[in-house]
Formats: C-alpha cells, sequence, structure tokens
C-alpha cells in the first residue's frame, strides 16, 4: 500500500509539475500578445500622426490659396469697376459723333462728356472698395438694423 501511495504521490507532483509548466505558457503567451498589440497600436499611432502632420500642411497652405483667390477676385472687381461704366456711357450716348457717323454732336463734346463722368464713377467705386470708413458712411445705416458692419460681419 505505501508502494501505491508513493506511486500516488509521485503522479500528483508530476500533474503539479506540467499544470504549473502549462500555466507559465501561457502567460508567456499572453504577454506576447499584449507586445503584439502593444506593436498593433504603435503602428496605428505612428500612422495617425504621419496622416495629422499631412492635413496640418495641407491647413498651412489654405491661407495662401485664400489670399491669391482674393487678389484675383479684386483684380476682376477693378477690371470691372474700370470698363463698365466706359461702355455703359459709350451705349448711352451711343457715339453720336459728326466726325463719326454723321451725327450732331462734335467728338470732342462726346468724350468731354462721356470721359469725366467715366472718371468720377470708376473713382467713387474704387474708393468704396478699398476704404472701410466710405463704406460705413455709405452703407452703416442699412446694416445697424441686421447687426452687420459694412463688411457683412456680425456685431456682438
Amino acid at each position: 500500500m505505501a508502494e501505491y501511495l508513493d506511486h500516488l504521490v509521485n503522479d500528483v507532483n508530476a500533474a503539479y509539475d506540467s499544470l504549473i509548466h502549462i500555466l507559465d505558457l501561457k502567460q508567456k503567451q499572453a504577454a506576447l500578445l499584449v507586445a503584439r498589440e502593444a506593436n498593433a497600436a504603435t503602428s496605428k499611432s505612428e500612422e495617425i500622426l504621419r496622416q495629422s502632420q499631412k492635413i496640418s500642411k495641407q491647413l498651412l497652405a489654405l491661407p495662401e490659396e485664400s489670399r491669391r483667390g482674393g487678389d484675383i477676385t479684386l483684380l476682376f472687381t477693378v477690371t470691372t469697376i474700370t470698363f463698365l461704366p466706359l461702355s455703359t456711357i459709350a451705349s448711352l450716348f451711343s457715339v453720336n459723333a459728326m466726325e463719326l457717323n454723321d451725327g450732331r454732336l462734335p467728338i470732342s463734346t462726346v468724350f468731354g462728356t462721356t470721359l469725366p463722368i467715366s472718371v468720377m464713377i470708376v473713382t467713387d467705386a474704387l474708393i468704396l472698395a478699398f476704404n472701410d470708413a466710405a463704406r460705413e458712411v455709405l452703407f452703416g445705416f442699412w446694416n445697424k438694423e441686421e447687426g452687420t458692419d459694412a463688411r457683412g460681419n456680425h456685431n456682438a
């Protein structure tokens, strides 16, 4: 019987050692999985960092593009301000000059009338385009009802 108990104790000790060994392997496997997940998270965070840096560069380029678009719009506005009154006044008078098509007015009268009026309109339009105070004086009373200033910005 003592032999049987010794054999039984040896089997229990072997099972215990095997169980400890299995638990050690499981713990090492769990540590490997945690390390692998940490590595994957690091890779994802590096990718997110690269993408955010790319987006930051694009956002930094936006003000320059916006300024360039504003400059183009300003050029178009100045060109329109210059040529629109000239063509309107020329069409009103229909260039009815004696020198051109047997009209009743001398060409000096046509130019003497159209040029000062055009210069006056162009000057006034350019002053309104570039002078905030002039816009505030001319358009300020309309915008006070809406709660905006001459540029259209909302007042507090």
